[in-house]
């Protein structure tokens, strides 16, 4: 669920911090976003909202050696969750998301307004960036004809709220699922949004 998305941004913050990014080799792009990339996120620190460099994915002990997903159901039971939830939510750009019915066809779902975000939670790493996962949830709308789970996704209305404040973040996790259009691609290509 969740293993690809697009990042763009019209956002004059993140378009700045992605050009210095760039000037600085840093290997930030707009377009697809994989598990083990570096993007950009919106996250809370000081009490201030912050553009910061994030790498997608938790280390951990499975054979796959990474966690990129947290379901939005369990996210507060589970120890290795709980505490991001509390402390560290983060918001990702993003364009759309791809899925795969169990034909393995490709679909890309994207939101029908600009400025859509994946909800996730993060940790600090010794690599010096943050670590984040997608939250996912239990799929509904168009998503629901291809998958039985699709990330938790916000407005720019609702940014706010998912990061200040806590109970207002847990009550949007189990919101309106978010308006999606739905494309079948015949075959996966990168994708040029730019142009």
């Amino acid at each position: 669920m969740c293993s690809r998305y697009i990042f763009r941004t019209t956002i004059p913050e993140l378009k700045t911090l992605l050009d210095d990014s760039q000037r600085h080799n840093i290997p930030i792009h707009e377009g697809d976003i994989h598990p083990k990339d570096l993007t950009l996120g919106l996250i809370l620190q000081g009490g201030v909202k912050k553009t910061v460099l994030m790498r997608w994915g938790y280390q951990s002990t499975t054979p796959s050696g990474l966690i990129i997903n947290a379901r939005s159901e369990t996210i507060q039971k589970k120890p290795i969750f709980s505490s991001d939830f509390k402390y560290r939510r983060c918001l990702l750009p993003m364009a759309g998301f791809y899925e795969w019915d169990f034909k393995k066809n490709l679909y890309l779902f994207s939101p029908k307004v600009a400025d859509a975000y994946l909800c996730g939670i993060f940790h600090p790493v010794d690599d010096d960036f943050f670590h984040f996962v997608v939250l996912t949830r239990p799929a509904a709308g168009t998503p629901a004809s291809v998958h039985n789970r699709m990330p938790v996704i916000l407005p720019n209305s609702q940014t706010d709220q998912w990061l200040f404040d806590i109970n207002a973040a847990h009550e949007l996790l189990y919101g309106e699922p978010y308006l999606l259009e739905k494309n079948c691609l015949e075959k996966y290509e990168q994708l040029d949004f730019l142009s």
